[in-house]
């Protein structure tokens, strides 16, 4: 290549940077609009809603993401949804909480403290079986949120065969209706 040939090269995409920055480029379109958005603030007045207030309650029946709340119908927690429950917990949850629920595992005694609770003893297994949904949707410490990888059918299934664990090593559960 050239000594000219690049120069020109240089010269080109040096000018492209530079006008990518310039108010001039553009034909039409306004960018300090968009730089300067109307909004309104909260506890302000507002011109468009009829009761004149900026901040408005939510519709009816939406529930925020802060909330917690799992939004599936509750599974029929039967053999299939254990067994569902059981191989979604060894590929995603037995890495830290071990194969028995126990905390053991050699992910966890690697980890700095704290490490991943047993899910056979207290607190966890006084927790009903849709908090430990929740907390498997919206992670809790140092443990990430899982509601990307398992859908609200498979995060209630790992929650019932989490509770199976815990009935297995013989641990007082939390009724399944709180």
């Amino acid at each position: 290549m050239s000594r000219v040939f690049r120069a020109c090269v240089g010269c080109v995409g040096a000018i492209a940077m530079v006008s990518g920055c310039s108010e001039r480029i553009g034909n039409g379109w306004d960018w300090n609009r968009m730089r300067t958005q109307p909004k309104y603030q909260p506890y302000r007045s507002s011109a468009f809603f009829a009761d004149g207030k900026a901040m408005q309650l939510p519709p009816a029946g939406t529930v925020s993401r802060e909330s917690g709340v799992v939004s599936a119908a509750p599974i029929a927690v039967n053999d299939r949804a254990i067994a569902r429950g059981a191989s979604q917990f060894h590929i995603y949850c037995a890495v830290c909480h071990g194969e028995r629920g126990d905390g053991a595992s050699i992910v966890a005694l690697n980890m700095e403290q704290p490490r991943p609770p047993s899910l056979i003893t207290p607190p966890v297994s006084l927790m009903p079986a849709r908090v430990v949904a929740t907390v498997i949707a919206n992670g809790a410490g140092a443990m990430p949120p899982f509601a990307a990888e398992l859908a609200p059918a498979d995060r209630q299934a790992v929650a019932a065969y989490v509770g199976t664990l815990q009935s297995g090593a013989g641990v007082a559960r939390a009724p399944s209706g709180r």
